[in-house]
């Protein structure tokens, strides 16, 4: 797949989806929405990726998308101090996803990806490392459908996103194809989520109404 398609692609896709979440109505939880437009405007950015200014716009707008998702789940985030395996899981996990990104940032070709580019390029890495540690501590302490699809959505959403960095950075175009199958499965799960989370809203609502009375 060449990148032209590709972004063509994922253009296409983000539009779709983002019709269908309001379609179904998901648009009543607004953060979530907010989410949804910036994916939107993120891939309506890659048509200029080869502009500087537009890529560290984008590069910005994906840090903040992760970091929104991460502050869906932060109040839901249960640290307990007795557990140490599960903290040093988690510590573990964090810091080979760092590494990671350090090793794919580092085997870019310097002539088109400088040092300045590549401490920009970490920081929504990080922020990316840091929503799955939370997801994952999120599905693990609730362990329900709404925590399950969460963790799906976020990881899919960060491995799609490596999958973006090496096709076009590293030029190993098969690779898109891989960010096509996370991307599209995030997307189905994340709407799922977001559904659920505005019936659980809505029920919790009803509820304490009820009670009210």
């Amino acid at each position: 797949m060449s990148f032209d398609v590709y972004v063509i692609h994922t253009i296409i896709t983000s539009i779709i989806f983002t019709l269908a979440y309001f379609y179904i109505g998901c648009y009543k939880h607004k953060r979530a929405t907010i989410i949804m437009l910036l994916f939107v405007v993120f891939d309506m950015l890659t048509f200029f990726v080869e502009e500087p200014i537009v890529t560290k716009i984008a590069i910005v707008i994906r840090a903040i998308i992760f970091g929104l998702l991460c502050s869906l789940v932060i109040k839901k985030i249960t640290i307990k101090t007795k557990n140490y395996a599960m903290i040093l899981i988690f510590s573990i996990i964090a810091l080979l996803n760092v590494y990671l990104i350090y090793l794919l940032v580092s085997s870019v070709d310097v002539s088109r990806f400088g040092l300045v580019d590549r401490v920009f390029f970490m920081f929504p890495s990080i922020v990316m490392i840091i929503m799955c540690v939370c997801s994952a501590n999120y599905n693990f302490n609730r362990f329900h459908l709404r925590s399950t699809l969460f963790l799906f959505a976020t990881f899919c959403f960060a491995f799609g996103d490596i999958a973006m960095f090496c096709g076009y950075f590293l030029e190993v175009k098969s690779l898109y194809y891989l960010e096509r199958f996370f991307s599209i499965s995030a997307f189905l799960t994340w709407v799922n989520y977001v559904m659920l989370e505005i019936k659980k809203r809505e029920q919790n609502s009803v509820s304490k109404t009820v009670y009210y009375y």
